[in-house]
C-alpha cells in the first residue's frame, strides 16, 4: 500500500517481513558505514521509517470522528479506527477478521454488498447511506463513502470505507417533512469537506469533498487562500490553540460562497515536532434556514390557528344571524306582497329589504374573510361597490385625511361583490393607516382602460380592462419591503395592528381575476396601488320582483326548522301560494310523522343544523322510506353542507339562508313538477 503525505511518498510494505538476508547490514559498524556512504536504508531506519508513518496514520485516524473500516474483497474487515469501535462498543481485536454485513440488517445485506462491487479501478468512489445494527438492538442511518484500494497491478485488493452516523439527520429530516407540508426547506446531507494545513499554512491534503468544494486540489497554497478566498490569515483562525494540542470548534461563515460551517479542528503531531491542524467542515447553511424556517411555520402556525378560531367564530355568527334575517326578510315581502298601492308603506318596506340584503352581504364577507364562503362569480358593477366602500369608510377615517374620488366607468367585471369590496377596502385602510399620524389626502379612482394603458409586464388578455387607483400621501415604503408586502402574514404594523393577510388577500383575489396589481411607493411622500381587472361584457340577469305573480299549488308540504320565526314565516309563505303547509321544529318528530304517512308528504324543506338530527340525516332517513321524495335543505351556516354534498346525498335543491322566498317558490314548483305529483292549484290569496 501507498501514500502520500506532505509532497513524500512511502511504501508500506504492510504484508511482507522484514529480515537479515542480502543486502541487509550484517552489524552496527556496517549499518553506520551505509548511512556515511549514503547506501540504500538500513533495515532499523525502514523500520523507524514504518513505524513513524504508522504512528503517523493511526494519530489522523483515531482523532477523526468518522468511522473508518478497511476490509477484503469478502467483507473480512482487516481494520478499524476508534470511531468506529466506539459507535458498534466492540474491541478492535473482536471486529477484525469478521464479515462488516453482519452490523447490517439482512434485507439491506445484499444491496451494501452489490454496491461496494460495482467499485472498480475506473470508479473507485461510491457514497451511499444504508442502515446498521446498534448494539442495543437499535437501527441507525450511516452514510459511508467507500473507496477501493488498488495494488499496483491494477486490480483491487481491498476497500476502505469512511462512514458517519446520520440518524439524528435523518430524523430532523422526517420531521421537517412531516411538518405544513406547509411549511415549506429541506436539510440536505452531504460528506463533509476535510483539509490538512502546515504550522506555515499551507495545505498539505484535502479529501475529495474540500477538493469539489474549491474547485481543485488546493495541494501547497496557503489555506486561507485555498478555503475561503482571503489574502491574510482568517480572522477566525485557531491554529495557535490547536499548536498547544486543544481541539477546537468553530461557527464561521466562508467568504468564498458565504455558506455557514461548523468547523472541528485538532491537532496532528508531526514526526520533526511540529503540529499540523486537520479542519473538517460542516455545512450547516441549510439546517439554520431550516431552523429559521420552522419558527416562522411556527409563527404562522399560531397565527393560522387565530384565524381559524374567527373563522370557528363568524361560522356561529354567520348561522344565527341568517336565521334572524330569514324571517327579517321573510316577513318583509309577505308585507310587501299585502301592501297593495300603498306607496309609502311600500318604501319603507322597501328599506327593510334593503338593510336585511346587506346584512346578509356582510355576513359574507366575513365568511369570505374566514376563507369560507362559496366564490359565485357573476357580472358586478365596479363602481356601486366603491362607491358604497366609501360611504362605510368615511365614518371611520380621521377627519386629518381628505378623501378625492374619481369615479368615472359603470363597467363591469366578472367577479364576487364581496371579494370586490375586499379589495376595496383593504386598499384603503392601509393607505388611511399610513397617513394616521400626520394626515394627507386618500385618492380612489376606477376608470376604463384599453390594453395600450397596462405595465408592458402587466401580461393580461383582453382589450379593455377597469383600473382601480388607491393612492395616499403617506409614510411611503423602502424597496427591501415592497418585495414583500404581498406576502401572507407579512406586516409593518405593530402586534395587534394587523394581520400581514390584506395585501395577500388583495393580490390573490386579483389573480383568480385574471387581473395585476402594482404598488410604487416612495420614502416619505406616499404609495399608488393600482388594479387592472378585465372588463366583462356580460349583463347580470334581471331579479325577480317581489311583486310577480309566483306559481303555486295544493300539495301538502312539511316545512322543519328549529328556529319558530322561520317556520311561522314559512307557514304564512307558502300558505299564501295555496299549498298545505305541515310544520315542526324537532327533527326526530318530523321523522315519526312522516314515517307514519309517508305518501301524503309531497315535499319536505328543512334545516341542516338541528338538535337531536341534523337535517341531512333526516333526509337521508326519509329518502330511504321514499327515494322519489324531493327534498330541499337549508342552512345558516354549515362547513358540513353544500350543494355538491346535498347532490350526492339525493337531495333535491340546497338554499343558503336568508331564502329569497321568490326563488324558493319557484324551486318548489319545478321539483314538484318533475316528481310526477298532483297538478299545480291556483295560487290562493291571503
Amino acid at each position: 500500500m501507498m501514500t502520500t503525505y506532505r509532497s513524500k511518498t512511502i511504501r508500506f510494505f504492510l504484508s511482507a517481513s522484514i529480515s537479515q538476508g542480502a543486502g541487509m547490514p550484517k552489524n552496527k559498524d556496517e549499518k553506520k558505514h551505509r548511512h556515511r556512504t549514503g547506501s540504500h536504508p538500513t533495515r532499523q531506519a525502514l523500520i523507524d521509517d514504518l513505524e513513524a508513518c504508522e504512528l503517523r496514520y493511526k494519530a489522523i485516524t483515531e482523532f477523526l470522528p468518522l468511522m473508518i473500516c478497511n476490509f477484503q474483497p469478502d467483507g473480512r474487515i482487516t481494520f478499524v479506527n476508534r470511531a468506529y469501535t466506539e459507535c458498534f462498543e466492540k474491541k478492535a481485536d473482536d471486529l477484525v477478521g469478521t464479515r462488516f454485513l453482519d452490523l447490517i440488517p439482512e434485507s439491506e445485506q445484499q444491496e451494501v454488498m452489490e454496491r461496494i462491487l460495482s467499485l472498480t479501478p475506473g470508479n473507485p468512489v461510491l457514497s451511499h447511506d444504508h442502515r446498521v445494527l446498534a448494539p442495543d438492538g437499535e437501527v441507525r442511518w450511516h452514510r459511508w463513502t467507500n473507496r477501493a484500494i488498488i495494488s499496483e497491478s491494477g486490480r483491487i485488493c481491498g476497500y476502505q470505507a469512511v462512514g458517519e452516523d446520520i440518524t439524528h439527520r435523518k430524523q430532523v429530516e422526517e420531521g421537517f417533512q412531516e411538518s405544513e407540508n406547509r411549511f415549506r426547506v429541506m436539510m440536505e446531507s452531504m460528506t463533509d469537506p476535510v483539509y490538512i494545513c502546515s504550522p506555515e499554512f499551507t495545505v498539505e491534503y484535502a479529501n475529495p469533498a474540500m477538493i469539489r468544494r474549491v474547485g481543485r486540489n488546493p495541494l501547497g497554497e496557503s489555506c486561507h487562500s485555498a478555503m475561503h478566498g482571503m489574502d491574510t490569515r482568517c480572522d477566525w483562525c485557531v491554529m495557535d490553540k490547536v499548536s498547544d494540542g486543544r481541539h477546537m470548534e468553530t461557527t464561521i461563515t466562508s467568504p468564498r460562497d458565504n455558506r455557514t460551517f461548523r468547523v472541528t479542528n485538532m491537532p496532528i503531531e508531526n514526526r520533526d515536532g511540529t503540529v499540523s491542524k486537520m479542519t473538517i467542515f460542516r455545512d450547516i447553511t441549510d439546517y439554520l434556514a431550516a431552523v429559521e424556517e420552522q419558527k416562522k411555520s411556527r409563527a404562522r402556525l399560531r397565527q393560522s390557528q387565530r384565524m381559524e378560531a374567527i373563522g370557528t367564530m363568524a361560522g356561529g355568527i354567520a348561522h344565527d344571524f341568517n336565521n334572524i334575517l330569514t324571517a327579517i326578510l321573510g316577513y318583509a315581502q309577505l308585507s310587501m306582497a299585502l301592501a297593495g298601492d300603498n306607496k309609502d308603506l311600500k318604501k319603507d318596506i322597501q328599506e327593510i329589504l334593503t338593510a336585511g340584503e346587506r346584512a346578509r352581504d356582510l355576513i359574507h364577507q366575513i365568511l369570505t374573510f374566514a376563507r369560507q364562503s362559496d366564490e359565485k362569480l357573476s357580472p358586478i358593477r365596479v363602481d356601486l361597490i366603491a362607491k358604497e366602500v366609501l360611504r362605510l369608510v368615511r365614518s371611520t377615517i380621521p377627519a386629518s385625511i381628505q378623501i378625492d374620488s374619481n369615479i368615472l366607468t359603470q363597467a363591469r367585471i366578472m367577479g364576487n361583490v364581496s371579494q370586490v369590496h375586499q379589495i376595496f377596502m383593504n386598499l384603503i385602510t392601509n393607505a388611511a393607516f399610513a397617513m394616521e399620524d400626520t394626515g394627507g389626502t386618500l385618492s380612489i379612482d376606477v376608470e376604463n382602460a384599453g390594453l395600450a394603458d397596462l405595465p408592458e409586464t402587466a401580461g393580461l388578455q383582453g382589450a379593455s380592462f377597469v383600473r382601480i387607483r388607491v393612492s395616499d400621501t403617506g409614510t411611503g415604503m423602502p424597496r427591501d419591503i415592497l418585495k414583500s408586502i404581498f406576502e401572507p402574514y407579512f406586516t409593518t404594523k405593530r402586534k395587534g395592528e394587523g394581520t400581514g393577510m390584506g395585501l395577500a388577500v388583495v393580490h390573490g383575489i386579483v389573480e383568480k381575476y385574471k387581473g395585476a396589481i402594482f404598488v410604487d411607493s416612495t420614502p416619505r411622500k406616499g404609495t399608488v396601488f393600482t388594479v387592472y381587472l378585465p372588463e366583462s361584457l356580460d349583463r347580470p340577469g334581471r331579479p325577480a320582483s317581489v311583486e310577480e305573480t309566483l306559481p303555486g299549488g295544493n300539495e301538502t308540504i312539511l316545512f322543519v326548522d328549529d328556529e319558530s320565526p322561520i317556520v311561522k314565516v314559512g307557514r304564512r309563505m307558502l300558505g299564501k301560494l295555496g299549498y298545505n303547509v305541515i310544520t315542526e321544529t324537532q327533527s326526530r318528530k318530523a321523522l315519526e310523522l312522516f314515517r307514519s304517512s309517508p305518501d301524503d308528504i309531497d315535499l319536505v324543506i328543512t334545516d341542516m343544523t338541528m338538535p337531536g338530527m341534523t337535517g341531512d340525516l333526516m333526509a337521508v332517513e326519509m329518502l330511504t322510506i321514499r327515494p322519489d321524495l324531493p327534498v330541499i335543505i337549508c342552512t345558516g351556516y354549515s362547513r358540513k353542507m353544500a350543494a355538491s354534498k346535498a347532490a350526492r346525498l339525493g337531495i333535491s335543491a340546497f338554499f343558503r339562508k336568508p331564502m329569497d322566498f321568490n326563488t324558493l317558490s319557484r324551486t318548489i314548483r319545478r321539483l314538484l313538477d318533475e316528481s310526477g305529483q298532483a297538478e299545480p292549484g291556483p295560487k290562493k290569496n291571503e
